[in-house]
C-alpha cells in the first residue's frame, strides 16, 4: 500500500504546482534532465480490429490490450489485479476507498489545477513559448513522481481494464447477433463540413446511442468523402453490423432533445445535427461509471470519453492497417524521436473562423519539448548530419555525370543504384540506422515532426528552415488537402491517416479552432501507449482551447469554502455552472462561473472548481458491475477485510 513518503512528494508537488504563477520560482526549481532515451509512441489506429480480430495497440505488452474482442469472449475477472502488486491481492473492491484511490485523487486534483491555468493563459492571451515550456516542465515533474511513489502503474492499470471494458461494451452495442430485435438510432454522416467535423457530429450521434442503449446505424454513403458504396468499408470497419440501406429516415421520428424518453418504443430514432439542440448526453456528460474511474487516470474525463467513441469509429481496415505498416516502416517511425505532431490548417479555414498563425508560433514547442528530452547539442548534430548527407548526394551526383561523360551513357540499372544509395542514405539519417559512408557512421535525426497540413506552402517553409528536424509528412494527405480536392475518396483516406498519425505522436501542436486538431488530441488520450502517462498535457495549442462544438456548460463543485475579505462567497460542494469555453476575469485572474441554484456570478481561482464528486446523470452504467464503486457498506467491509489480512 502507498506510504507516508507518497503524501510528502504530493505536498512538495502541491506547493510548485500553485507556484505556477511565479515562473522563476518553478524554473529555479525544478531539474529537468537531459536524456538521450528516445520517448516513441507506436500505435495502431484505434483500439483494435474487434469482431473476433486481435485488438492492435502496436507496443503494448498489455494482455488486457491484445486480447480478442467477441461477443463469445468471457469477460475481465474480478481477481485481475495489478501486475505489480498481485501479491497485496489488489481487486476493484478493495481498490475503492483506499488509499490508492485517495492519493490517485490528491494527484489529480493537481493536475486539474495545472489544467485550468493553462487555460487561463490561451484566455489572457499570454501562452508563450515560455509559459508553455514551463507546463510542459510541471507535467512532466507531476509524471515522474507519479512514477516513483507507484501512482502511474496504478493509473496504467486502470486505463487498460477501463478501456478494455469500454470498448467492449460499444462494441456489443454495435454489434447484435440480431439486428431486428434491437432497437436503433439513425445517424447521417452527410452534414456539410469538413472530416473532423463530420466525425464530431457522429460522436453527437453515438452518445445519444449509447445512453439510450440504441443499435447505431450512420448512413455513410453517398457523402462529402465516400464516393462509392465500399468507400467507408475501404478504409474503416464497418460503424455496426447493422445495415442503414433500406432505411426510410423521412418517416423516422426525431429524437427530441428536450425530452429523450418521447418515442422511447419507436424501432428507430433520427438524431438531428447538434446545431439543432444539444442534448443532455453531449460532452461533458458521459456515463457516471465511466467518469468515476476514468477522472483517476486522466485530468478530463470528458476529452478521453469523446477520444473512446471517436476511436471506435475510426477502427481501420485491413488495407488502411497495411498502409499504416508500411508507411512507418519507411519513415523508421520507432527510431526517430521524439516524434511531434503538428497540424497547421490553413485555407478555407482562415476565410473565417481562424486566424493565421506563422509557422514559427508552431515549430518553437517542438524546439522546446526536444530541448528538454534530449542531449544539449542535438541541433548541431543534426545540422552536421543534413550537411553530411548534403555532400555525399552531391559526389554521388557527380560520380553519375563523370560515368555519363567517360562513357556516353549510364544504363538505368547504374543511375538506379546510385538513386537508391541516396535514398538509403538519408533514410538512414532520418531514422536511426547506421549507414556507413566512406569510413564515417551516419548518426540518426534526434528531433522529428510528423507534419499534416493543407497548405504546401507552408510543409515547403518548415522544410527549408528547420533542416535541425526530421520532417515526415503524409503525400497522399498534403496533395489531397486542397479545398478542390479533398471532398474525394483519395481525401478521405488523406486526412484519416493525419489524424491517426498525429494521434500517434508524442505531443501535438496545433490549433484547437480546427476540428482536426481537436479529434487527433482526443484520440490520443485513448491510444496512448505511455503506460499510465496522462496525455492530458501532451498538447499545445496555438489559438484556442479544447470544446466539443455545441456542447453544454460544464457543471462544477467547489473544492472548499471560498473566503473573499471575511465573506464565505461560496461553500464546499456547492455547484456551479462554468462556461463550455472557460472565462477568466483579466485582471485576477480567476475563473467565471455562477452559482448552479441562483445564478449568482462568482470569480474562483482555478483550483477551487473542481469536478463534483458525483456527476448526476441520465446516462445508463456501462461497466461490469465488478469494476463499479461498490456502495459504502460493502466498501468499508472490504477495507476492513484488508486491513485484517494486512495484520496477520
Amino acid at each position: 500500500m502507498p506510504n507516508h513518503w507518497t503524501v510528502l512528494l504530493l505536498s512538495v508537488c502541491g506547493v510548485l504546482l500553485y507556484a505556477v504563477v511565479m515562473p522563476s520560482v518553478i524554473m529555479s526549481n525544478i531539474e529537468v534532465t537531459n536524456s538521450n532515451q528516445k520517448v516513441i509512441v507506436t500505435l495502431s489506429s484505434g483500439h483494435g480490429r474487434l469482431a473476433g480480430s486481435t485488438a492492435q495497440l502496436a507496443g503494448s505488452t498489455s494482455s488486457t490490450s491484445r486480447r480478442k474482442l467477441s461477443q463469445k469472449e468471457p469477460r475481465l475477472r474480478p481477481q485481475q489485479v495489478l501486475t505489480q502488486q498481485q501479491k497485496t491481492g489488489l481487486t476493484w473492491v478493495e481498490f475503492w476507498g483506499t488509499d490508492y484511490e485517495r492519493e490517485l485523487r490528491s494527484m489529480q486534483r493537481l493536475k486539474h489545477t495545472l489544467d485550468k491555468i493553462r487555460y487561463q493563459r490561451l484566455t489572457k492571451d499570454v501562452e508563450d513559448q515560455a509559459t508553455a515550456g514551463l507546463d510542459l516542465q510541471m507535467a512532466e515533474a507531476l509524471a515522474r513522481v507519479s512514477n516513483a511513489t507507484g501512482l502511474q502503474e496504478t493509473q496504467a492499470w486502470l486505463r487498460r481494464e477501463v478501456t478494455g471494458a469500454v470498448m467492449q461494451a460499444l462494441h456489443d452495442l454495435q454489434q447484435p447477433s440480431n439486428c431486428s430485435a434491437v432497437k436503433k438510432l439513425y445517424c447521417d454522416l452527410g452534414k456539410s463540413c469538413g472530416f473532423g467535423c463530420q466525425l464530431h457530429h457522429v460522436v453527437h450521434c453515438f452518445t445519444i446511442s449509447v445512453a439510450l442503449k440504441r443499435t447505431m446505424v450512420v448512413k455513410v454513403y453517398p457523402t462529402n468523402y465516400i464516393k462509392t458504396p465500399t468507400g467507408w468499408e475501404d478504409t474503416l470497419q464497418p460503424i455496426s453490423s447493422c445495415s442503414y440501406a433500406e432505411v426510410n429516415s423521412s418517416s423516422l421520428p426525431s429524437f427530441n432533445h428536450q425530452n429523450p424518453q418521447q418515442h422511447a418504443d419507436a424501432e428507430m430514432l433520427m438524431a438531428n445535427i447538434i446545431d439543432s439542440g444539444t442534448s443532455g448526453f453531449d460532452p461533458p456528460a458521459m456515463p457516471p461509471d465511466v467518469h468515476d474511474v476514468v477522472q483517476l487516470f486522466t485530468t478530463r474525463p470528458e476529452i478521453w470519453w469523446v477520444g473512446m467513441l471517436a476511436s471506435y469509429l475510426l477502427r481501420p481496415s485491413a488495407a488502411s492497417l497495411q498502409r499504416h505498416a508500411a508507411f512507418k516502416a519507411a519513415n523508421v517511425w520507432a527510431a526517430a524521436g521524439p516524434v511531434v505532431g503538428v497540424h497547421i490548417r490553413r485555407t478555407d479555414k482562415l476565410a473565417a473562423e481562424a486566424k493565421l498563425h506563422q509557422v514559427d508560433e508552431y515549430m518553437q514547442h517542438v524546439e522546446y519539448l526536444c530541448d528538454m528530452r534530449l542531449a544539449n547539442g542535438w541541433q548541431q548534430r543534426a545540422l552536421k548530419l543534413w550537411e553530411d548527407q548534403q555532400q555525399q548526394q552531391q559526389q554521388q551526383q557527380m560520380g553519375l555525370a563523370a560515368a555519363t561523360a567517360a562513357g556516353g551513357s549510364v544504363t538505368k540499372t547504374a543511375a538506379a543504384t546510385v538513386d537508391a544509395a541516396a535514398t538509403a542514405a538519408a533514410t538512414a539519417g532520418a531514422s536511426g540506422v547506421q549507414a556507413s559512408t566512406g569510413g564515417r557512421k551516419q548518426q540518426h535525426y534526434e528531433c522529428s515532426v510528423y507534419l499534416a497540413t493543407d497548405e504546401p506552402a507552408a510543409a515547403k517553409e518548415v522544410n527549408e528552415r528547420y533542416k535541425h528536424i526530421h520532417i515526415i509528412t503524409n503525400n497522399k494527405g498534403l496533395t489531397t488537402s486542397s479545398v478542390a480536392a479533398r471532398y474525394s475518396s483519395d481525401g478521405f483516406v488523406g486526412v484519416y491517416d493525419d489524424v491517426v498519425y498525429l494521434s500517434q505522436c508524442d505531443y501535438l501542436v496545433g490549433t484547437f479552432s480546427s476540428q482536426v486538431s481537436r479529434l487527433a488530441y482526443e484520440v490520443s488520450l485513448v491510444n496512448s501507449t505511455l503506460g499510465g502517462a496522462d496525455r492530458t498535457f501532451a498538447y499545445h495549442s496555438v489559438d484556442s482551447m479544447w470544446y466539443f462544438g455545441g456542447m453544454t456548460g460544464f457543471t462544477r463543485c467547489a473544492a472548499t469554502d471560498f473566503t473573499s475579505q471575511g465573506r464565505v462567497t461560496v461553500k464546499a460542494g456547492q455547484k456551479l455552472r462554468c462556461a463550455t469555453i472557460h472565462e477568466f476575469d483579466g485582471h485576477s485572474g480567476h475563473e467565471m462561473c455562477t452559482l448552479y441554484d441562483s445564478g449568482a456570478k462568482l470569480q474562483l481561482p482555478p483550483g477551487f472548481v473542481v469536478d463534483c464528486p458525483a456527476q448526476e446523470s441520465t446516462y445508463r452504467s456501462i461497466l461490469p458491475e465488478y469494476m463499479q464503486r461498490p456502495p459504502p457498506a460493502a466498501a468499508a467491509a472490504a477495507a476492513a477485510a484488508a486491513a485484517e489480512e494486512t495484520l496477520k
